[in-house]
């Protein structure tokens, strides 16, 4: 563990076997006399004082305490070796308990955020429909049914103040706020959303229910402001990403654009797979996956995706095969290893046709990043491959 310069400077003393008030400090070869100065030091660490046996103490300006104490804090353990005049240090703060520890915390800490963000969610909403009450109230006297473009700003203003109200909370664990416009002759309103956690929310709809969504909302506007084309954006304001948009016509047609970033599809296969890719009935359940790689090509609506998984020895046997008198031998079978992997790569192709609303994708599992072992291409075939150990 590398000391910081704080650290280095404090001189310490191992204290195995106490330490005086004044007294002398041996050398290999010499012996000379120090005072020690008293006067209450406190250790701390992370801002928690410790307790220790004995008093730190000054020397001409320098502190010392006492090595075993710090040995304890740090988890470490000190001994004395007089044979060898050996101070021997063993262990310390990067021992499995304390990663343990710290991984505990992090998970509480991780926990704790997570449920803040769902009481600042539920804060967000109810503060906007405190608002569009407010607004509604204010406006009693407004009507704000129209016809065609001649919107005023407080007939408009109703309308977002209702969408506001009535459509925050259209989705679980996702808060949209609204804002309406008029730019000529539309309507355009901006849905927004801003945390992380709405946003793995929002990646894990399908569009079709997203679209229903939008069509709804088009629907509710076109109730109030008859005559008028309608368009909206759904925007992840956070990284500023446009995930959505609709336009309805005058007479109520509707059109439907979607985008896709590789990143929002990681969140989905991390989402569909744990991180873990899965085996059926080879006696070996499951490999860990190192990495996702996306490549999406709009030009020809296709998605790319591929999974690297982690080396291991058991499944490196399992699957692949040896060579004896130049012939190739392993323990399954062609069908063995298709009946392993077809379920987990049929139900995350699935899942990511639903995401990119029938884009079509393939999909291409990697054994230590080399070799490919399990592929599912756009019209749903799968195959499978061995390779030589």
């Amino acid at each position: 563990m590398k000391m910081s310069k704080n650290y280095k400077k404090l001189c310490l003393v191992l204290g195995l076997s106490g330490i005086v008030g004044a007294g002398s400090v041996t050398a290999a070869q010499a012996t000379r006399s120090l005072q020690a100065t008293y006067r209450d030091i406190k250790v701390t660490y992370n801002n928690v004082q410790q307790t220790i046996a004995q008093e730190p103490f000054s020397v001409d300006g320098t502190v010392y305490v006492p090595l075993r104490a710090i040995s304890d804090i740090f988890g470490a353990t000190a001994n004395w070796q007089p044979t060898t005049n050996t101070v021997a240090l063993s262990g310390g703060a990067s021992n499995n308990t304390n990663n343990a520890t710290s991984q505990a915390e992090i998970t509480n800490l991780n926990y704790q955020i997570a449920a803040l963000q769902q009481e600042l969610n539920a804060a967000k909403t109810e503060l906007a429909q405190y608002k569009a009450n407010e607004m509604i109230n204010n406006n009693t006297q407004v009507n704000n049914n129209t016809s065609g473009s001649t919107i005023t700003t407080d007939q408009l203003k109703v309308t977002e103040n209702e969408l506001n109200t009535e459509y925050a909370d259209f989705f679980s664990n996702i808060s949209f706020y609204y804002t309406l416009s008029l730019s000529g002759n539309e309507i355009n309103v901006n849905i927004a959303y801003d945390t992380r956690s709405e946003n793995t929310s929002y990646e894990k709809l399908s569009t079709s229910k997203i679209e229903t969504y939008m069509k709804k909302l088009g629907d509710f506007i076109a109730s109030k402001h008859q005559d008028i084309a309608i368009s909206g954006t759904i925007e992840y304001t956070n990284e500023s990403l446009e995930k959505a948009s609709f336009t309805r016509s005058k007479t109520g047609k509707y059109s439907y654009a979607h985008s896709f970033d590789e990143e929002g599809i990681k969140e989905i296969l991390e989402d569909e797979t744990g991180n873990y890719f899965y085996f059926n009935n080879i006696g070996f359940s499951s490999l860990y996956i190192n990495s996702y790689d996306v490549a999406i090509r709009d030009a020809k609506s296709t998605v790319n995706v591929k999974l690297y998984l982690s080396p291991d020895e058991t499944f490196k046997t399992t699957w692949g095969q040896t060579k004896t008198n130049n012939l190739l031998s392993g323990k399954l079978t062609d069908s063995e290893r298709k009946y392993a992997v077809e379920d987990q790569l049929e139900d995350l192709q699935e899942a990511l046709m639903d995401l990119t609303n029938g884009y079509e994708v393939n999909i291409d599992v990697y054994y230590n990043t080399t070799n490919v072992i399990a592929s599912i291409n756009a019209d749903g075939k799968v195959s499978t491959k061995t390779f030589e150990y």
